[in-house]
């Protein structure tokens, strides 16, 4: 019979509880080392907890099938194509946001037009984290203004900007590992539980439980994970744990996408997928704000680039035009080219 490493330190423990009861003479001491080589063998032996356990044991037991998996509905019922005439979706007029005397977004102004994908560049500490923490209400502004689709949007509540339209990712993933990837895109599916929560705990909302698995289904499939469906987020490669968190933030049906850095760290073949899903959203008629340190992929998807150097916008126009710019040069390579 094979032996696990879990099952060798619980033997080793065990070794070790029988020493120490050898050598220790105080019935207090040696009642405090029991203990404490107990709550170690526990933790070592079983990290997902006696309930977890006990529910892993019973499945493998009684081989209880999951329950299949809904149809996914077509995906326009979950994003309905937006009618965009590239009017001003977002604006921001002279944000700044200050830590101390720190001055990370010093006066910034921007047009995001809807229906563009709008790049927002710079070298490392130029601002671009800090504004767009801001935008999606993560930091209170110190100054400015900021407006959505013609309505002004209060800063540092996240809840409100998601409210209002804004999803976005995290260039540190943030995704719920113990969940399965389609529960952690149906978490964030927007009106679909519509029934009072008590009838949502106690199983009462079937149907709605079933739509939204078919919408984030759907969502899954956008990104191509959606054989992936009850695959644990953590088990999911590191490519395609950046894709399930573009499909929960579209699960928010939003009018602005911001994707900070979706690029980083994927191997050439995810970042060929990563520009064909990014194509697909916008031709949803989806608005996104783009994070990016990989030029290529800024050159290709988007319409409109705005530098950032110091908390302040030195550039903007399209990536061919930023791209020979003296003060992006000078920005990226040193004031001496």
């Amino acid at each position: 019979m094979k032996i696990g490493i879990r099952q060798k330190l619980l033997f080793g423990l065990s070794g070790m509880l029988v020493i120490v009861a050898i050598f220790v003479s105080n019935i207090e001491d040696l009642r405090k080392a029991i203990f404490s080589m107990m709550l170690f063998s526990v933790v070592v032996g079983l990290p997902e907890g006696l309930m977890g356990f006990l529910s892993r044991f019973l499945l493998n037991f009684f081989q209880i099938a999951p329950a299949p998996l809904a149809h996914p509905v077509p995906l326009d019922t979950i994003l309905p194509l937006k009618n965009v005439d590239g009017s001003p979706l977002l604006v921001l007029q002279n944000v700044k946001r200050n830590f101390g005397g720190v001055r990370a977004v010093d006066g910034i102004s921007m047009i995001v037009h809807s229906g563009h994908i709008h790049g927002l560049i710079g070298p490392n500490g130029s601002g671009k984290s800090t504004l767009i923490n801001v935008i999606s209400g993560l930091y209170p502004s110190s100054d400015g203004n900021i407006w959505l689709k013609n309505r002004q949007l209060g800063t540092g509540s996240l809840m409100k900007a998601a409210q209002t339209g804004i999803s976005r990712t995290f260039q540190n993933l943030q995704l719920f590992s113990e969940l399965s990837a389609l529960d952690n895109v149906s978490v964030a599916m927007k009106d679909v539980y519509r029934k009072p929560l008590p009838m949502v705990l106690f199983g009462l909302s079937r149907r709605e439980e079933r739509f939204a698995q078919s919408g984030s289904l759907a969502l899954l499939d956008l990104v191509g994970l959606r054989e992936e469906a009850r695959t644990l987020a953590r088990d999911l490669p590191y490519g395609s744990q950046r894709f399930l968190e573009i499909a929960r933030a579209l699960a928010r049906r939003p009018d602005l996408l911001i994707l900070d850095e979706p690029a980083a760290g994927l191997a050439r073949p995810d970042i060929i997928k990563l520009m064909d899903i990014i194509r697909n959203i916008h031709g949803m008629g989806i608005t996104m704000l783009l994070i990016e340190h990989h030029m290529e992929v800024v050159s290709k998807l988007c319409d409109m680039v705005t530098v950032l150097d110091g908390g302040l916008v030195i550039a903007e126009g399209r990536p061919d035009e930023v791209r020979r710019h003296p003060g992006v040069i000078a920005a990226y390579l040193g004031a001496s080219v």
